[in-house]
């Protein structure tokens, strides 16, 4: 089942009529009796540099301002992405080094790119659908072939014996 919205596609420039927010249509939801609400990216990250929230509006509250602003999955489907990899979220511009990836149902593809503060400590991360993520440099971290990460490369699940403690 597709969710058809009147004139408005993910990837758009919307603005909500009421409050004159302003971001990037990212996803639809369509409700049993037929109410229709349209999730909408912030195009910037908050003042630590990080992603925020979309925020839910009914959909006949939703305006066009420019349309496909955002090419969805032309840059990747996710198969093209390694991790090491620098990334960026085609909504906010938000960049990190591919950090984590999930392949789940329907061949889903989620992205987890690391970032640092502005104070260079590491930052929670946020996951993506692949096709809203574009490859910025190829093989920023090399992981070194043969490793296979986690506690079993110690010779035991002994997590009190990390080498990062």
């Amino acid at each position: 089942m597709k969710i058809k919205l009147d004139g408005i596609s993910r990837g758009d420039r919307v603005k909500d009529r009421v409050s004159g927010f302003t971001g990037i249509a990212c996803s639809a939801m369509e409700w049993l009796n037929k109410c229709k609400r349209i999730g909408i990216a912030p195009e910037v990250c908050n003042k630590d540099g990080l992603t925020q929230d979309f925020i839910w509006f009914d959909d006949v509250q939703v305006e066009l301002v420019e349309a496909a602003v955002v090419e969805l999955g032309v840059e990747t489907s996710g198969d093209e992405i390694n991790l090491g990899d620098r990334v960026k979220d085609l909504f906010t511009g938000f960049t990190g080094i591919a950090d984590g990836m999930i392949n789940g149902n329907y061949n889903r593809i989620r992205i987890l790119p690391e970032a640092l503060s502005k104070d260079g400590l590491p930052q929670d991360g946020t996951w993506f659908d692949a096709p809203q993520v574009a490859i910025v440099k190829r093989g920023v971290i090399v992981v070194k072939k043969g490793y296979t990460g986690g506690p079993r490369e110690m010779g035991n699940l002994n997590l009190g014996a990390s080498p990062s403690r």
